[in-house]
């Protein structure tokens, strides 16, 4: 019938009756047991056009002048995506947010639309086109501008055979697709959200 008072300090982490290992990567969860955190971002990289080129008539596979994001404070989650020949391979499996975004300018009256596209291949060798956008230009003097943005959540159960790769696409020869070295204007971002 008489109540006890513990003294501050006086139970330290060896004593608790708790199942796990107690240090500096866990938690002890209401259940008395010792555990990982889990979840949280593993891997985000973002990847852009370097220079200006012109969109053609029929879908263009942006292949060269592709290069890591390496300014402005741009920061690497985890590892990065690799590029050949503008096809776009992941670090590891998982579930991917693929978006991509397409800067297009043109000096010409009449009103055009532009694409973007995302193909993907699940066997190193089809391709599909699995997400698209258009904008659509109608300017009212000769000089316009426009970006187009899409997106793709991407099951990456292989590395070998599950990769992606982007499109360009204009309805006449005389749109420019904007790139930069120094700031996105065309650009693409890769976000593991988690395992497969």
């Amino acid at each position: 019938a008489t109540a006890l008072t513990i003294a501050t300090d006086a139970v330290d982490i060896a004593m608790l009756s708790a199942t796990g290992t107690a240090d500096a990567t866990t938690f002890l969860r209401g259940d008395n047991a010792w555990t990982v955190i889990a979840g949280g971002l593993s891997d985000s990289s973002q990847w852009r056009v370097s220079t200006d080129f012109t969109v053609s008539s029929d879908p263009t596979i942006i292949t060269t002048n592709l290069e890591e994001v390496d300014t402005d404070g741009y920061g690497r989650l985890g590892s990065a995506m690799t590029e050949s020949s503008g096809v776009f391979s992941f670090p590891a499996t998982g579930i991917w947010l693929v978006h991509a975004q397409a800067g297009f300018e043109r000096n010409a009256s009449e009103s055009i639309y532009n694409e973007v596209t995302i193909d993907t291949t699940v066997d190193d060798g089809t391709w599909t086109v699995a997400s698209t956008a258009s904008n659509f230009f109608r300017p009212s003097s000769g000089y316009a501008m426009s970006s187009a943005h899409t997106s793709l959540q991407f099951d990456v159960t292989d590395v070998s055979t599950h990769k992606v790769r982007f499109k360009v696409d204009c309805q006449d020869n005389s749109t420019t697709c904007r790139g930069n070295s120094n700031m996105n204007e065309t650009c693409f971002t890769f976000t593991k959200l988690g395992d497969t």
